[in-house]
């Protein structure tokens, strides 16, 4: 899927009806102007997301879209920044509400932790792809450890850490072994 065919899909979505943080702009088009590589909405859609550094509903309902942006390869890099203070917001002893998922309440912070770790083929190919942003593949990295079984990605990433040319990329996967 390509950003015009991304941002045509968020467009239909009523972001309204999600709870997320205060403050003017609607989400569907930060999302597609994120898609577009516009950097600038970047900090307030974070902010609409994550009010207080906690998950917003919105926040867990933007994670598809947010992981069909780096499987698409679309704005990559902008989408990880986003996506790594998600994740450290879905942390298991983080601040937790009830949503209701399928008709089912749920604990937003579990169901954020299962739509992030989604992602987990999408990180692990980002993180290993040498063609990749050392800040895309550092972000990917960081993703792995926060939301994905470590047996999933523990051996790949020790292969690829022996392999890498960018410290800062390197130190990083030696630290989340």
């Amino acid at each position: 899927m390509d950003a015009d065919e991304l941002k045509a899909r968020i467009g239909g979505v009523d972001w309204r009806r999600y709870r997320q943080g205060p403050g003017p702009g609607d989400i569907g088009q930060w999302l597609g102007r994120l898609a577009d590589g516009d950097a600038a909405v970047r900090t307030p859609l974070e902010h609409k997301l994550l009010p207080r550094d906690a998950l917003s509903e919105a926040a867990y309902h933007a994670v598809p879209w947010l992981l069909a942006f780096v499987e698409a390869r679309v704005a990559a890099e902008l989408t990880y920044d986003l996506l790594v203070p998600v994740a450290a917001s879905a942390a298991p002893d983080a601040d937790d509400e009830t949503i209701v998922v399928d008709g089912i309440d749920t604990s937003l912070v579990t169901a954020s932790r299962a739509a992030l770790a989604r992602g987990a083929d999408v990180y692990l190919r980002d993180a290993t792809d040498a063609r990749a942003a050392a800040t895309v593949r550092t972000s990917a990295v960081l993703m792995l450890d926060a939301v994905v079984d470590r047996a999933r990605w523990v051996e790949p990433i020790r292969a690829c850490a022996a392999e890498e040319p960018d410290a800062g990329v390197r130190r990083t996967m030696l630290e989340c072994l």
